[in-house]
């Protein structure tokens, strides 16, 4: 619907109450004499532009394109309706329930003036006995088909709620009255209109709005509670001003970013003592579904904020799951306002402090090379080769078996190569055909996050200017846990082979990889080629990373 498409949505809540007399008035009614008076309550909804001077007061978090608003929905065919719940009484926190229901759906019927107007349910849901109610929930939403499931249910415009158990209710300040709404009345024979302020919804948000994306499933909640400290060169200390992000884990480590579930930062306060000011910042707590009956797992994402609050840094990133957070004592039992059981980070030249143990999250890893460099190559987490480096470097230096050299053209170095060029330097082998362990590439990486995901990319080539009736079959595979480590395997405990045919050009590929339990990452490329003619390649554009984004694209994938 287009009338949807603005960025506050404003909803005139129509109570209308049945007119005439009640049954109990009524003998003659065909359902008979009743003891209680009870009144109708039903729904014109009206979307019109709000006002948009009360955007100054929203957070700009979610985004400054829209002046710190949610994006509203797009419009659907979906069949739309009203979730409710009731308070019962002016005061305190009664539930009103109807046929052991707490909520109420209850379908909309566009008119052609653009309002809606709700039915009243398939079952009377919001006949009610007179008396005073308050609203306590109300969104709009768009059916998923599914009447058993909530779930399958798309929330796209929500009230929001002035509760602050969940932390800041930042979006309450946009509406006149926040949910519970002001307490009306229902009596026989009136009519009453409520209004009702509603804004579009993101469910990366929820608990600005007041709620979480679980207050209408049954879950149990798990809080988890972290703080941070960055260090300056001189490794002074001072609280870090951080943003945590934390989703559902998709249950697929290349693309791990599931459900959002929810997003919370802090900000640098002041304080007084009789000593003088100083400033201090306080934990970022966090609430995650927890289903009693699975082990839930999640990923999450660490920013430092600049001064302004935007995301400067990503500092920390990785899946986990509830077992990770309750045996580690990083959960917080009640509503999440302990100080003394948290996740601490420490960011920066912090000498020999590191973060809390065991590793919950694992520092951004950003490691590349392109084999520009000097040589031999002294970088990052290269521990060489049982290879020979060609010396001097010069045309045909690579005829011997079991050499390698960097170069910008396989051709130069052995005549019987592609004469091509690539990215710069690009690291050439001509493969040792003898059937050993020998490796091209021994890679570790010390001081990871344990048992954690990392990703290596890397473009290979087969370089034999093949002649008709020759061929050179590129094979390699992929060792972890060095010489007496094990080769990756598939299924079927068969290794998993990286091939290049001569006629490919260059192919991308990526590895999937874990850490040990020590929090060392470790793999050689080995020879899966025993003939004579066979590993004549190339390797350029070498990256290792716990940001699985690196392998997006492969051509081969291997995956431990």
């Amino acid at each position: 619907m287009k009338n949807f498409k603005v960025y506050l949505a404003y909803v005139a809540l129509l109570a209308m109450v049945m007119t005439s007399c009640s049954k109990e008035d009524n003998p003659d009614s065909p359902d008979g004499p009743a003891g209680d008076e009870m009144g109708a309550i039903g729904f014109t909804a009206l979307l019109e532009d709000f006002n948009r001077e009360m955007l100054t007061k929203q957070s700009v978090t979610p985004g400054t394109g829209n002046n710190g608003l949610p994006e509203c929905p797009e419009e659907g065919e979906a069949e739309v309706f009203v979730r409710v719940q009731l308070l019962e009484g002016a005061t305190g926190n009664v539930v009103y329930e109807k046929d052991g229901k707490s909520h109420f759906d209850v379908p909309v019927i566009p008119q052609d003036d653009g309002s809606w107007l709700t039915g009243e349910g398939a079952n009377d849901e919001l006949e009610l006995p007179q008396g005073v109610y308050r609203i306590n929930y109300f969104g709009v939403y768009a059916s998923g088909g599914d009447d058993s499931e909530l779930t399958d249910d798309t929330l796209l415009y929500l009230a929001p709620s002035e509760s602050g158990e969940y932390g800041p209710a930042e979006y309450q300040n946009f509406v006149n009255d926040a949910l519970p709404s002001d307490a009306f009345s229902v009596n026989n024979g009136q009519k009453k209109y409520v209004d009702v302020q509603v804004l579009c919804y993101d469910e990366h948000y929820v608990n600005k709005y007041g709620y979480l994306f679980f207050d209408f499933e049954e879950v149990d909640i798990l809080y988890l509670c972290l703080f941070g400290n960055e260090c300056d060169e001189d490794g002074r200390h001072t609280p870090a001003i951080f943003e945590f992000e934390v989703w559902n884990y998709s249950g697929n480590s290349l693309d791990p970013k599931g459900s959002p579930l929810f997003v919370a930062g802090n900000e640098l306060l002041e304080g007084s003592d009789e000593y003088g000011t100083y400033e201090y910042a306080e934990p970022v707590c966090v609430q995650l579904p927890d289903d009693p009956n699975e082990i839930d797992v999640y990923y999450g994402e660490v920013w430092l904020l600049d001064d302004q609050g935007n995301r400067e840094k990503l500092i920390r990133v990785g899946e986990f799951d509830e077992d990770d957070v309750w045996d580690l004592n990083y959960s917080v039992d009640g509503n999440g306002d302990s100080t003394s059981n948290y996740y601490h980070f420490r960011e920066g030249a912090c000498s020999n402090q590191d973060d809390s143990e065991p590793c919950l999250f694992s520092a951004p890893v950003k490691y590349a090379n392109h084999f520009d460099g000097s040589y031999p190559m002294a970088f990052k987490a290269w521990d060489g080769t049982d290879y020979t480096l060609a010396a001097p470097i010069v045309s045909n230096s690579l005829w011997p078996e079991g050499l390698y050299a960097p170069t910008t053209n396989p051709n130069l170095v052995h005549d019987n190569w592609i004469n091509e060029t690539f990215h710069g330097n690009m690291l050439a082998f001509n493969g040792d055909p003898d059937s050993d362990q020998a490796a091209y590439l021994a890679t570790t990486m010390e001081d990871v996050c344990p048992g954690a995901d990392y990703f290596v990319s890397f473009n290979l080539r087969n370089i034999l200017a093949v002649t008709p009736g020759g061929e050179n079959d590129v094979r390699l595979v992929v060792r972890t846990g060095g010489e007496s480590g094990d080769i990756i395997v598939d299924g079927s405990s068969n290794p998993q082979i990286i091939s290049a045919d001569e006629s490919e050009g260059w192919l991308k590929v990526g590895l999937r990889l874990k850490a040990d339990s020590n929090g060392v990452l470790d793999f050689r490329l080995e020879n899966d080629q025993t003939e004579r003619s066979g590993n004549d390649f190339a390797i350029d554009d070498m990256k290792i990373s716990n940001d699985p984004t690196i392998v997006s694209g492969a051509d081969v994938m291997v995956i431990e």
